[in-house]
C-alpha cells in the first residue's frame, strides 16, 4: 500500500508547570501500531515530561536539566534531538513518544510551551 502525508495533527500546550490531560486523536491511515510525534518545547525550567497513559503510564518521555528559555525539537521517529547544550541525550529518559490510534490521552508537564506534532498517514491506491 502507498501513503502520503496529510496534515499533521497537532497540539500545543501552554502551561505554568502543572499538568495538562491532552486528547490526541491519531485517525491516520497508517496501519502500524504506533506512530512517533516531533516535540517541539521551550520551557522556562529546563523540564518537560509527557506520557500517553493510554499506550503506557510508566513510559515517561522526560527531560531535565536543559537549558531554560531554549527551544528544543524531539523527532521520536528518527529520535533526533535537537537544541543546544551536550549530551543531550544524557538529559532524556529514552522513552520516546509514541501514539496508539485511535484516542490517546496525554498527561504533560511544561513550564512553558510544547508543541505535539503527529504525522498523518492517508492511504492511497491506484
Amino acid at each position: 500500500s502507498n501513503y502520503v502525508e496529510g496534515p499533521p495533527i497537532e497540539h500545543i500546550v501552554f502551561s505554568n508547570g502543572e499538568e495538562k490531560i491532552i486528547e490526541l486523536f491519531n485517525d491516520s491511515d497508517n496501519i502500524e501500531e504506533y506512530i512517533y510525534p516531533v516535540v517541539d518545547f521551550d520551557t522556562t525550567d529546563g523540564k518537560i515530561s509527557i506520557t500517553n497513559l493510554t499506550d503506557d503510564e510508566t513510559r515517561e518521555f522526560l527531560f531535565e536539566n536543559l537549558n531554560a528559555n531554549t527551544r528544543y525539537i524531539v523527532d521520536n521517529e528518527l529520535k533526533i534531538i535537537e537544541g543546544d547544550g551536550n549530551n543531550l541525550l544524557s538529559k532524556f529518559s529514552k522513552k520516546w513518544l509514541r501514539i496508539l490510534r485511535g484516542k490517546n490521552k496525554i498527561r504533560v508537564r511544561v513550564n512553558g510551551v510544547a508543541t505535539i506534532r503527529c504525522p498523518r498517514y492517508i492511504k492511497i491506491s491506484f
